[in-house]
């Protein structure tokens, strides 16, 4: 697996798990919930945003 399909992953991951986690607390506090779900695609799109990286460029 290549580090973009990694990347891509997580990005639909974080995003994911951050709205859903923001659905649930803004249950609670409907401000806070908004803060985790822009939180989590603020997070998501860094993780778009990181340069491919092989392999071979990982290990000295």
């Amino acid at each position: 697996m290549d580090t973009g399909t990694i990347r891509r992953n997580l990005s639909g991951t974080t995003r994911e798990v951050t709205q859903e986690l923001g659905k649930a607390v803004g249950q609670v506090d409907p401000n806070v919930g908004k803060v985790v779900s822009d939180t989590g695609e603020q997070l998501s799109n860094i993780v778009e945003g990181l340069p491919d990286v092989q392999s071979n460029q990982l290990l000295p």
